[in-house]
């Protein structure tokens, strides 16, 4: 972990380097940490090139700096949700990516979806920012009309809100998220499609799997960066394990799945 990428989580409101109540070790420590696994693909290119990332994630290449546990305040009371990773691009853009390892699978969250200050006078929000298709699937959420097992539909939205206040249009929400070759994995997929259909028109939203990036971070460097590589699936086996049914390029997608390491869900693929 380079100095700047652990000074970042150590200024992050997660306290993922933090000890809970003075015995509980920080966060970081775990083995499933989506936190080390967002640090340990992206920390590496701070210092060998962040706009192979940037080209990787289907962006563009003129990628700045990039910043670990971002905030981007929405305006209401209380701390604004930490993103995993933010990519500031030369042009002012950017790209910020929410990242998930076992979270998906692990229990499923009950209660409401949101706090009561998402709902000024019952009214939500994301209508305030021109967000209209963010702010049904809000109502919708909140009120049970829809519901989602796996992805986190709820804490996407706050990003997107306070991406919305601090960059008006110009940004990206990436769901970068680590995938199974299991029922679960395959209700994961189709649940990402979901939502990207939900919010389809109201911000730019890029679903992509850590296989799908790897791959194409791999084809970008021509056979350098092995060591990286090795270490990365000896630890995780996302290269040597990829999904082919979310990895055949050569069957086009269209819509917000088009391009995104998303297959389509009809049976078909």
């Amino acid at each position: 972990m380079s100095s700047a990428t652990e000074a970042e989580f150590s200024r992050g409101s997660g306290g993922e380097l933090r000890s809970r109540n003075g015995s509980i070790r920080p966060k970081m420590h775990a083995l499933h940490s989506s936190s080390v696994l967002v640090c340990n693909v992206f920390d590496y290119w701070r210092s060998k090139g962040l706009g192979l990332v940037g080209e990787a994630l289907g962006g563009e290449p003129s990628v700045e700096r990039l910043t670990f546990e971002a905030q981007f305040p929405t305006g209401l009371p209380g701390e604004p949700p930490n993103i995993d990773v933010a990519l500031w691009l030369e042009n002012g853009d950017v790209w910020a990516i929410e990242s998930k390892f076992t979270e998906p699978f692990g229990a499923h969250k009950y209660g409401p979806a949101f706090k009561e200050k998402y709902f000024r006078a019952g009214r939500p929000v994301w209508s305030d920012r021109g967000l209209d298709r963010s702010s049904a699937l809000a109502v919708a959420l909140q009120n049970g009309a829809v519901t989602f097992r796996h992805l986190d539909a709820a804490q996407l939205l706050k990003h997107a809100l306070g991406l919305r206040v601090n960059h008006q249009d110009r940004f990206t929400l990436c769901y970068l998220y680590a995938d199974q070759d299991t029922p679960e994995g395959m209700q994961h997929r189709e649940e990402i499609e979901k939502f990207a259909l939900a919010v389809d028109g109201d911000f730019n939203f890029v679903p992509v799997s850590y296989a799908t990036l790897l791959k194409r971070l791999r084809s970008l460097t021509s056979g350098q960066h092995d060591a990286y590589f090795a270490y990365i699936d000896g630890r995780y086996g996302f290269c040597a394990n990829q999904i082919n049914t979310l990895e055949d390029d050569s069957v086009p997608l269209v819509g917000p799945a088009r391009d995104l390491g998303l297959q389509r869900v009809d049976g078909n693929s």
